[in-house]
């Protein structure tokens, strides 16, 4: 670990994150609690690490060492923690990067996008008939499109365990994107056999179409 890390520790289903100061200190917006009145403080080391194991995450940073370091503390104090707009790893990022992003946040919205897509019976059997073919198509009209509803919560829980294990941004995602097919397509195959599979792997094809878009569109533009 060195000056400028960004610092993660695991909390089961969602990640703390702070900047190493390089003192023994680090930087950081609240202690990692869901629910509570935040602010950018400076603590030793030893606070973040009794927390769990710390993880140095990659990532290429935007700015030298010491600028990080600068934009962290020009937000000493700062009060305005918002879990889903300005958190802990908003601010990490933004310090390091210029960008306030948030993979925890940016792969839930993803996944809640996903499932309101899939319960669109219309847009959904569309899809799939259109790529897969239509008798795949009728296979996923004749089965309960929420049943498919259970990939996206396990490609969510995957790639949150990728990334509580340290796992950069890139591979938690294809974790996910791997487990998130391959229960699509069983759940498809147990319930309706190999066209059943088929329309598995549409829908979940016409999900993260649908995840990304969203996301895509909900980001400001710069």
């Amino acid at each position: 670990m060195a000056k400028g890390d960004h610092l993660m520790v695991s909390y089961g289903a969602y990640q703390h994150h702070a900047i190493d100061m390089g003192d023994g200190r680090v930087i950081q917006y609240g202690g990692g609690e869901l629910v509570a009145n935040h602010e950018v403080e400076i603590v030793p080391f030893e606070a973040l690490a009794a927390k769990g194991e710390v993880f140095v995450l990659g990532g290429a940073a935007e700015f030298s060492v010491d600028q990080i370091i600068k934009r962290a503390v020009s937000r000493m104090g700062e009060k305005n923690y918002s879990l889903l707009g300005n958190n802990c790893e908003h601010f990490v990022n933004w310090c390091r990067t210029g960008q306030a992003d948030s993979l925890q946040v940016d792969r839930t919205m993803r996944r809640l996008a996903a499932c309101a897509a899939k319960l669109s019976a219309k847009s959904s059997v569309k899809f799939v008939s259109k790529r897969f073919g239509a008798v795949a198509g009728s296979q996923l009209i004749k089965r309960r499109t929420p049943l498919f509803l259970l990939a996206d919560a396990a490609q969510l829980g995957a790639e949150i365990v990728a990334s509580s294990r340290g796992a950069d941004a890139e591979t938690s995602e294809k974790v996910g994107m791997a487990t998130g097919l391959s229960a699509s397509v069983g759940i498809g195959l147990v319930t309706a056999g190999p066209l059943g599979a088929v329309a598995g792997a549409g829908l979940w094809a016409f999900g993260e179409i649908a995840g990304r878009g969203a996301v895509k569109d909900s980001q400001p533009n710069e």
